[in-house]
């Protein structure tokens, strides 16, 4: 999925931000992480197909909860990983047998390093590039894409937030939050909240924007430029 630099955009980020379907691994009770981002997406009016994945139930929510991503009658454009850190490996690597091009983050995939010198966040890294998987995260509050109607984050969103033209990229979970739920007439069409960027970065994100419609600004609050050249390409 990764292009030469001036061969166009790195990665393609459809399957992660415009999405036809998702599943929630650990998707869970309301008053957990994975329900809330149930809730979350379904309140939201997202048109696309919503798949629960948790073998500790059969439905929930009057919908049927599948044990493993194999077992989904299709293979979903984005899976949203509410699992933790020791959970993440398995997930990931399900996801990529299953052959689902995106994957959202949200632990911090933070591990001491194994025998061949190599961490959690490494190891992910060099599954999902392999795969080549886009990933936003680890370690972000996710992503709300307003244009489709879809907030994926385990934190509260309200459904009644209007699109705008207006992409967020952001390094500071607070900032993101802030924006997110501001009151000053700023329409938004993707507040991104990027994270520690283990394979799709801020350049990524902007190329994106850049290729929708939808945008007229672009407003970035970096940390950091893991991918000096394709940002300097972006801008």
């Amino acid at each position: 999925m990764e292009n030469e630099v001036g061969m166009g955009p790195r990665q393609d980020l459809s399957p992660l931000l415009k999405p036809q379907s998702i599943a929630i691994v650990g998707i869970s009770g309301p008053d957990r992480f994975g329900g809330i981002l149930y809730h979350n997406v379904e309140r939201s009016g997202y048109s696309g197909k919503i798949f629960g994945v948790n073998p500790r139930y059969e439905t929930l929510y009057d919908r049927p909860c599948y044990p493993a991503l194999s077992d989904l009658p299709e293979t979903p454009d984005c899976v949203l990983l509410a699992v933790p850190n020791l959970g993440l490996e398995a997930a990931l690597e399900e996801a990529i047998a299953r052959g689902v091009r995106a994957a959202v983050i949200f632990a911090n995939a933070h591990s001491e390093p194994d025998q061949d010198g190599r961490t959690l966040a490494d190891r992910l890294e060099a599954r999902a590039r392999q795969a080549g998987m886009v990933v936003c995260g680890p370690n972000g509050m996710g992503f709300v894409s307003l244009a489709s109607r879809l907030p994926v984050t385990g934190y509260y969103t309200d459904p009644e937030t209007p699109a705008g033209g207006v992409t967020l990229i952001t390094h500071s979970g607070s900032v993101w939050d802030a924006f997110l739920q501001n009151d000053r007439d700023l329409r938004f069409n993707y507040i991104v909240s990027s994270g520690s960027e283990m394979v799709t970065t801020v350049a990524d994100y902007i190329q994106f924007a850049l290729g929708d419609a939808s945008t007229t600004v672009i407003g970035l609050f970096l940390e950091t430029v893991r991918d000096p050249e394709t940002f300097t390409l972006a801008l």
